[in-house]
């Protein structure tokens, strides 16, 4: 079913690409992990797109440096917000400083690592919650808006961390499905992209992320809500 799926949504991606439609150069991304995982993929994926991007996460350094290498290799107008984007001062931080830079909110991708899935270090379902409910408000000043989670997961060796990934991947999805439903219809979309237990560092699966994402932000997916694409089956 996951291999279906995959390939279902690459050939959407693919079309999308092919036909021509609007690019997001007059759009907002705000990226919160944007230095987690398949983050900086995501990052400069979107910003060949020329899209106005906010990359936020708390270690400055590496942040500066995608930055950096976002500004060499496009001509996306990017500003960075190390507060730490799943506390709440962070989600504001991020979310002010895009809105008075760029005067919009068009989409807001959450990158998830491994650790931040873990129910033992904090619940991870407050701090999506948060950073969404921040945002929410411009979404629904503009009439539409895009919120995509992207979760990552260990391959866990054991009942108990098998349990409790289960557990936050069960309560994620279940979040993501009530916001979709209650916002859906005020075209704001949710949707979560898992990419299960494969490693966000292998290139070919970080283009495959990177590309459903540009998708997913864009203008033409607002039929696509409440979907968890990819994942391990035994998470389902």
């Amino acid at each position: 079913m996951t291999e279906i799926v995959s390939r279902s949504v690459g050939c959407v991606v693919r079309q999308h690409r092919r036909a021509g439609y609007p690019s997001l150069s007059d759009r907002c991304v705000v990226i919160g992990g944007a230095t987690r995982g398949v983050g900086p993929a995501v990052s400069q994926r979107l910003a060949a797109t020329g899209v106005s991007l906010v990359l936020a996460d708390n270690c400055s350094v590496a942040l500066t440096r995608l930055a950096q290498r976002i500004e060499d290799n496009s001509e996306a107008p990017v500003i960075t917000s190390t507060d730490g984007y799943l506390s709440l001062a962070g989600a504001e931080r991020a979310a002010q400083q895009a809105f008075d830079t760029f005067g919009r909110i068009d989409a807001v991708v959450i990158v998830l690592s491994a650790e931040d899935c873990r129910v033992e270090s904090g619940n991870p379902l407050w701090s999506i919650l948060r950073f969404v409910l921040t945002v929410i408000p411009t979404m629904l000043a503009a009439g539409t808006g895009r919120v995509i989670v992207i979760k990552a997961a260990d391959a866990p060796d054991n009942l108990n961390q098998r349990a409790t990934d289960a557990m936050a991947h069960g309560g994620l999805c279940a979040m993501v499905a009530s916001l979709a439903r209650e916002f859906g219809s005020r075209g704001i979309t949710f949707n979560v992209v898992d990419v299960g237990d494969r490693p966000f560092r292998e290139s070919q699966c970080a283009a495959e992320v990177a590309a459903l994402v540009e998708f997913l932000a864009g203008t033409e997916s607002a039929i696509v809500n409440g979907q968890v694409f990819g994942g391990s089956a035994f998470r389902r």
